[in-house]
């Protein structure tokens, strides 16, 4: 059998398809057959007959028909989902408020020294107003080192609630879209 028999007698077979599915078909095969070259022969013998060639294509066309036609998600897989959320509320809410916790900490240590950067140093200068010039340069010190703390841990602390917050929401969404079988949430 020739490569144009051979072409030919697989276009007759595929006239159930879509016609641009034909077309990329019988595209993918004359590509295939012309890149054998001398080969082309054995390549047919490879492929099998146009019929089983044709039988082939139109199998996986009707799994992808029959793909696309089912729903994403249905009300057995909401009921379900549901229930599992329900059921895994105690380790769930613990990461929360774990999270939560930690978001809290992070932003109370960085105003803690941020807020002492203003007031050792007022306080120091009421000392050395009253004659403790020694407590009163202690505070002023103590407000520095506040100051070049917070420049330090400001940036850290934001980027690891960032990090945490991205981390944890995108695992919910994956967990989510396995449970309810949604591709569209986010």
């Amino acid at each position: 059998m020739t490569v144009n028999e051979f072409l030919q007698q697989l276009e007759q077979n595929l006239t159930s398809l879509k016609p641009e599915e034909r077309q990329n078909a019988m595209a993918y095969y004359r590509e295939y057959l012309q890149e054998a070259g001398d080969s082309a022969q054995e390549a047919i013998e490879n492929l099998g007959s146009p019929q089983s060639v044709a039988e082939r294509i139109l199998s996986e066309s009707e799994l992808d028909e029959s793909k696309k036609s089912q729903p994403k998600s249905n009300i057995s897989n909401i009921i379900a989902g549901s229930f599992i959320l329900l059921a895994t509320c105690p380790f769930w809410l613990v990461v929360l408020f774990l999270w939560l916790a930690l978001v809290f900490v992070l932003v109370v240590i960085v105003l803690t020294f941020a807020t002492s950067v203003f007031i050792a140093p007022i306080q120091g200068i009421m000392y050395m107003t009253k004659g403790l010039f020694g407590d009163g340069i202690g505070d002023i010190g103590a407000g520095l080192f506040c100051a070049g703390i917070t420049m330090l841990i400001w940036k850290p602390c934001l980027n690891l609630m960032i990090y945490t917050t991205k981390s944890l929401w995108k695992k919910a969404v994956i967990i989510c879209k396995k449970l309810f079988g949604k591709e569209n949430i986010t």
